[in-house]
């Protein structure tokens, strides 16, 4: 499950939410972020960065959820992906 935690210096609070909860909230949202007052602050830097030709970059971020514990090698800096798919 993924959704935006920024846009440009625009920030979502997610705090205080479950993955669940900013996943549910971000596949309403035409920013995919769960934070309502966020999105239109977002929505409106996107309009304003492309009547002056601008882009911009963000955040986002993707959770896997369910996996086995020690799957994720490549955080700890020792084994591959290949070595973690092996695992599953």
């Amino acid at each position: 499950m993924g959704y935006i935690r920024s846009i440009g210096n625009v920030t979502a609070n997610l705090d205080g939410f479950a993955y669940e909860e900013n996943y549910t909230r971000a596949e309403e949202s035409p920013v995919r972020t769960a934070d309502k007052e966020a999105e239109d602050k977002m929505i409106t830097l996107i309009e304003e960065c492309k009547k002056e030709g601008n882009t911009l970059g963000g955040v986002f971020e993707v959770v896997a959820l369910g996996l086995p514990p020690g799957w994720a090698p490549i955080h700890s800096g020792t084994g591959s992906w290949t070595d973690a798919w092996r695992k599953l």
